[in-house]
Protein backbone atom coordinates (compact mmCIF):
# COMPACT_ATOMS: atom_id res chain seq x y z
CA UNK A 1 0.00 0.00 0.00
CA UNK A 2 1.35 3.52 -0.97
CA UNK A 3 1.63 6.12 1.79
CA UNK A 4 0.19 9.56 1.42
CA UNK A 5 3.59 11.20 2.11
CA UNK A 6 5.13 9.62 -0.98
CA UNK A 7 2.64 11.31 -3.39
CA UNK A 8 4.15 13.95 -5.80
CA UNK A 9 2.80 17.58 -5.69
CA UNK A 10 3.01 20.97 -3.92
CA UNK A 11 2.10 21.78 -0.43
CA UNK A 12 -0.23 24.66 0.41
CA UNK A 13 2.70 26.73 1.72
CA UNK A 14 4.63 26.25 -1.53
CA UNK A 15 1.59 27.34 -3.58
CA UNK A 16 1.15 30.46 -1.44
CA UNK A 17 4.84 31.38 -1.83
CA UNK A 18 4.61 30.92 -5.63
CA UNK A 19 1.50 33.14 -5.81
CA UNK A 20 3.18 35.89 -3.76
CA UNK A 21 6.34 35.81 -5.91
CA UNK A 22 4.26 35.94 -9.10
CA UNK A 23 2.22 38.87 -7.76
CA UNK A 24 5.40 40.80 -6.90
CA UNK A 25 6.85 40.17 -10.36
CA UNK A 26 3.64 41.24 -12.11
CA UNK A 27 3.50 44.42 -9.97
CA UNK A 28 7.08 45.30 -10.91
CA UNK A 29 6.34 44.73 -14.58
CA UNK A 30 3.20 46.89 -14.37
CA UNK A 31 4.98 49.76 -12.61
CA UNK A 32 7.92 49.76 -15.03
CA UNK A 33 5.58 49.49 -18.02
CA UNK A 34 3.48 52.38 -16.76
CA UNK A 35 6.60 54.52 -16.31
CA UNK A 36 7.75 53.75 -19.84
CA UNK A 37 4.37 54.58 -21.36
CA UNK A 38 4.11 57.78 -19.29
CA UNK A 39 7.57 58.91 -20.42
CA UNK A 40 6.78 58.03 -24.01
CA UNK A 41 3.48 59.93 -23.80
CA UNK A 42 5.31 63.00 -22.48
CA UNK A 43 7.84 62.81 -25.30
CA UNK A 44 5.04 62.55 -27.87
CA UNK A 45 3.26 65.57 -26.35
CA UNK A 46 6.48 67.58 -26.36
CA UNK A 47 7.39 66.63 -29.93
CA UNK A 48 3.88 67.49 -31.14
CA UNK A 49 3.89 70.87 -29.39
CA UNK A 50 7.37 71.74 -30.66
CA UNK A 51 6.27 70.95 -34.23
CA UNK A 52 3.19 73.16 -33.79
CA UNK A 53 5.28 75.98 -32.35
CA UNK A 54 7.76 75.82 -35.24
CA UNK A 55 4.96 75.80 -37.79
CA UNK A 56 3.33 78.79 -36.10
CA UNK A 57 6.58 80.78 -36.09
CA UNK A 58 7.18 79.91 -39.74
CA UNK A 59 3.66 81.05 -40.67
CA UNK A 60 4.11 84.40 -38.92
CA UNK A 61 7.58 84.79 -40.44
CA UNK A 62 6.20 84.27 -43.96
CA UNK A 63 4.08 87.41 -43.59
CA UNK A 64 7.03 89.44 -42.31
CA UNK A 65 9.34 88.24 -45.09
CA UNK A 66 6.83 89.63 -47.60
CA UNK A 67 6.69 93.05 -45.93
CA UNK A 68 6.69 96.05 -48.28
CA UNK A 69 6.03 99.72 -47.65
CA UNK A 70 3.21 101.44 -49.62
CA UNK A 71 5.61 103.73 -51.50
CA UNK A 72 7.75 100.85 -52.76
CA UNK A 73 4.69 98.89 -53.87
CA UNK A 74 3.12 101.85 -55.67
CA UNK A 75 6.41 102.59 -57.41
CA UNK A 76 6.79 98.99 -58.59
CA UNK A 77 3.18 98.49 -59.65
CA UNK A 78 2.43 101.91 -61.06
CA UNK A 79 -0.49 102.28 -58.66
CA UNK A 80 -1.57 105.70 -57.43
CA UNK A 81 -0.23 106.36 -53.95
CA UNK A 82 -2.84 108.11 -51.86
CA UNK A 83 -4.40 108.25 -48.44
CA UNK A 84 -6.41 105.10 -49.16
CA UNK A 85 -3.69 102.75 -50.40
CA UNK A 86 -1.74 100.67 -51.05
CA UNK A 87 -2.29 99.38 -47.50
CA UNK A 88 -2.60 102.58 -45.43
CA UNK A 89 -1.00 104.70 -48.17
CA UNK A 90 -0.10 108.21 -47.07
CA UNK A 91 -2.55 108.19 -44.17
CA UNK A 92 -1.41 106.87 -40.80
CA UNK A 93 -4.20 104.51 -39.66
CA UNK A 94 -5.68 104.26 -36.20
CA UNK A 95 -4.13 101.08 -34.87
CA UNK A 96 -5.41 99.21 -32.98
CA UNK A 97 -8.86 100.30 -34.23
CA UNK A 98 -10.08 103.11 -32.03
CA UNK A 99 -6.62 104.06 -30.73
CA UNK A 100 -5.00 107.40 -31.46
CA UNK A 101 -3.34 107.62 -34.85
CA UNK A 102 0.34 106.71 -34.97
CA UNK A 103 2.33 109.90 -35.55
CA UNK A 104 4.34 108.71 -38.54
CA UNK A 105 5.57 111.64 -40.62
CA UNK A 106 5.53 109.61 -43.84
CA UNK A 107 3.56 106.41 -43.27
CA UNK A 108 4.02 105.46 -46.93
CA UNK A 109 7.68 104.78 -46.11
CA UNK A 110 7.13 102.19 -43.37
CA UNK A 111 6.22 98.53 -43.76
CA UNK A 112 5.38 98.20 -40.05
CA UNK A 113 3.10 100.91 -38.69
CA UNK A 114 2.48 99.45 -35.21
CA UNK A 115 5.21 97.58 -33.33
CA UNK A 116 4.64 96.21 -29.84
CA UNK A 117 5.45 93.16 -27.77
CA UNK A 118 2.32 91.23 -28.72
CA UNK A 119 0.78 93.30 -31.51
CA UNK A 120 2.19 94.10 -34.95
CA UNK A 121 0.63 95.74 -38.03
CA UNK A 122 2.41 95.15 -41.32
CA UNK A 123 1.89 95.90 -45.01
CA UNK A 124 2.71 92.62 -46.69
CA UNK A 125 2.14 90.56 -49.81
CA UNK A 126 -0.07 87.51 -49.21
CA UNK A 127 2.16 84.46 -48.63
CA UNK A 128 2.62 82.28 -51.67
CA UNK A 129 5.12 81.42 -54.41
CA UNK A 130 3.48 83.77 -56.92
CA UNK A 131 3.42 86.89 -54.71
CA UNK A 132 5.79 89.53 -56.07
CA UNK A 133 6.11 93.27 -55.52
CA UNK A 134 4.48 95.15 -58.38
CA UNK A 135 2.14 92.36 -59.46
CA UNK A 136 0.45 91.27 -56.21
CA UNK A 137 -1.49 93.82 -54.18
CA UNK A 138 -0.24 93.99 -50.57
CA UNK A 139 -2.63 93.68 -47.63
CA UNK A 140 -2.61 95.19 -44.18
CA UNK A 141 -2.22 92.40 -41.62
CA UNK A 142 -2.48 92.51 -37.87
CA UNK A 143 -0.50 89.76 -36.09
CA UNK A 144 -1.42 89.80 -32.43
CA UNK A 145 -2.21 88.00 -29.22
CA UNK A 146 -5.93 88.44 -28.62
CA UNK A 147 -6.51 89.16 -24.89
CA UNK A 148 -10.18 88.15 -25.14
CA UNK A 149 -9.11 84.54 -25.79
CA UNK A 150 -6.91 84.19 -22.71
CA UNK A 151 -7.65 81.51 -20.15
CA UNK A 152 -6.06 79.80 -17.17
CA UNK A 153 -4.94 76.21 -17.64
CA UNK A 154 -4.90 75.21 -13.99
CA UNK A 155 -2.08 75.02 -11.43
CA UNK A 156 0.04 72.64 -13.51
CA UNK A 157 0.06 74.77 -16.69
CA UNK A 158 0.63 78.46 -17.48
CA UNK A 159 -2.11 80.69 -18.81
CA UNK A 160 -2.62 80.64 -22.55
CA UNK A 161 -4.15 82.77 -25.30
CA UNK A 162 -4.68 82.66 -29.07
CA UNK A 163 -2.39 84.40 -31.55
CA UNK A 164 -4.09 85.29 -34.79
CA UNK A 165 -3.49 87.02 -38.11
CA UNK A 166 -6.24 89.36 -39.29
CA UNK A 167 -6.47 90.56 -42.89
CA UNK A 168 -7.65 94.16 -43.32
CA UNK A 169 -7.56 94.10 -47.09
CA UNK A 170 -5.59 96.04 -49.68
CA UNK A 171 -6.64 99.59 -48.79
CA UNK A 172 -7.22 101.86 -45.81
CA UNK A 173 -11.02 101.66 -45.72
CA UNK A 174 -11.02 98.61 -43.44
CA UNK A 175 -8.12 99.38 -41.12
CA UNK A 176 -10.05 101.47 -38.59
CA UNK A 177 -13.19 99.31 -38.62
CA UNK A 178 -14.20 95.79 -37.68
CA UNK A 179 -14.35 94.37 -41.20
CA UNK A 180 -11.14 92.35 -40.90
CA UNK A 181 -11.19 88.59 -41.29
CA UNK A 182 -9.02 86.15 -39.38
CA UNK A 183 -6.93 84.15 -41.86
CA UNK A 184 -4.90 82.10 -39.37
CA UNK A 185 -4.71 81.41 -35.65
CA UNK A 186 -2.90 79.20 -33.15
CA UNK A 187 -4.33 78.54 -29.67
CA UNK A 188 -2.63 77.66 -26.37
CA UNK A 189 0.15 80.27 -26.67
CA UNK A 190 1.79 80.76 -23.27
CA UNK A 191 0.85 84.11 -21.76
CA UNK A 192 1.61 84.80 -18.10
CA UNK A 193 0.31 87.66 -15.97
CA UNK A 194 2.86 90.15 -17.31
CA UNK A 195 1.88 89.23 -20.86
CA UNK A 196 -1.81 89.77 -20.19
CA UNK A 197 -1.24 93.03 -18.36
CA UNK A 198 1.16 94.45 -20.94
CA UNK A 199 -0.63 97.40 -22.53
CA UNK A 200 0.46 98.70 -25.91
CA UNK A 201 2.68 101.34 -24.33
CA UNK A 202 5.40 98.99 -23.14
CA UNK A 203 5.15 99.98 -19.48
CA UNK A 204 4.75 96.42 -18.19
CA UNK A 205 7.93 94.60 -17.14
CA UNK A 206 7.68 91.27 -18.93
CA UNK A 207 8.58 88.02 -17.18
CA UNK A 208 8.37 86.07 -20.44
CA UNK A 209 9.73 86.61 -23.94
CA UNK A 210 7.65 88.95 -26.10
CA UNK A 211 6.04 87.62 -29.25
CA UNK A 212 7.99 90.26 -31.23
CA UNK A 213 11.38 91.87 -30.59
CA UNK A 214 12.51 94.64 -32.94
CA UNK A 215 16.00 95.53 -34.11
CA UNK A 216 16.83 98.74 -35.89
CA UNK A 217 19.51 100.62 -37.78
CA UNK A 218 20.99 103.00 -35.23
CA UNK A 219 22.23 105.40 -37.90
CA UNK A 220 18.66 106.23 -38.86
CA UNK A 221 17.42 106.89 -35.34
CA UNK A 222 20.39 108.45 -33.60
CA UNK A 223 19.97 105.81 -30.90
CA UNK A 224 22.41 103.06 -30.05
CA UNK A 225 19.87 100.92 -28.19
CA UNK A 226 19.28 97.56 -29.83
CA UNK A 227 16.93 95.80 -29.66
CA UNK A 228 14.21 98.40 -29.36
CA UNK A 229 12.09 98.18 -26.28
CA UNK A 230 8.34 98.20 -26.64
CA UNK A 231 7.92 101.92 -26.02
CA UNK A 232 10.59 103.09 -28.47
CA UNK A 233 9.44 100.62 -31.11
CA UNK A 234 6.13 102.45 -31.09
CA UNK A 235 7.94 105.75 -31.58
CA UNK A 236 7.30 106.98 -35.11
CA UNK A 237 10.97 107.94 -35.39
CA UNK A 238 12.07 104.35 -34.99
CA UNK A 239 9.53 102.58 -37.17
CA UNK A 240 11.30 103.25 -40.50
CA UNK A 241 14.57 101.94 -39.03
CA UNK A 242 13.31 98.48 -38.06
CA UNK A 243 15.24 95.96 -40.13
CA UNK A 244 14.84 92.72 -38.20
CA UNK A 245 12.02 91.16 -36.17
CA UNK A 246 12.56 88.19 -33.86
CA UNK A 247 9.44 86.06 -33.44
CA UNK A 248 9.30 83.88 -30.31
CA UNK A 249 6.32 81.72 -29.48
CA UNK A 250 5.77 79.20 -26.69
CA UNK A 251 2.92 76.70 -26.65
CA UNK A 252 1.48 74.88 -23.66
CA UNK A 253 2.63 71.28 -24.04
CA UNK A 254 -0.26 68.87 -24.44
CA UNK A 255 -3.91 69.85 -24.21
CA UNK A 256 -4.60 72.62 -21.67
CA UNK A 257 -8.20 71.45 -21.46
CA UNK A 258 -6.92 68.20 -19.97
CA UNK A 259 -4.27 69.04 -17.35
CA UNK A 260 -1.49 66.47 -17.49
CA UNK A 261 -0.35 64.66 -14.34
CA UNK A 262 3.11 66.15 -14.85
CA UNK A 263 4.12 69.74 -15.52
CA UNK A 264 5.58 69.44 -19.01
CA UNK A 265 7.60 72.57 -19.89
CA UNK A 266 6.27 74.84 -22.66
CA UNK A 267 7.44 74.16 -26.21
CA UNK A 268 9.23 77.18 -27.70
CA UNK A 269 10.26 78.13 -31.22
CA UNK A 270 11.95 81.30 -32.45
CA UNK A 271 13.07 82.84 -35.73
CA UNK A 272 14.74 86.06 -36.84
CA UNK A 273 13.17 87.67 -39.89
CA UNK A 274 14.98 90.28 -41.97
CA UNK A 275 12.58 92.81 -43.48
CA UNK A 276 13.33 93.12 -47.20
CA UNK A 277 11.97 96.64 -47.62
CA UNK A 278 11.07 99.08 -44.89
CA UNK A 279 12.28 102.44 -46.16
CA UNK A 280 11.67 103.29 -49.78
CA UNK A 281 12.02 107.02 -50.00
CA UNK A 282 12.57 110.24 -48.10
Amino acid sequence: MTRRGDEAGFTLVELLVAVVVLAVMLTMLFVSGTAVFTQEGGQVRTATSISRARLAVETISSYLRNAVDPYADATASGATLGDSGPCWGTHAPEVPPGASSTAVAKPENVAIVWAHDFDLWVCSLPPGPTSTVGTTAPHTYRIWLDPSTCRDSGPSQPGNCTVEIDDYGTGDSCVSTTCARTVWSVPHVVCDASCRNDPNNGSEHLTQSPLFAYYHTAALTGSAAEPLDDASAADARDLPAIHDVVVTLSLVTGNPARPQPTTDPPSTASASVFLPSTVAGD
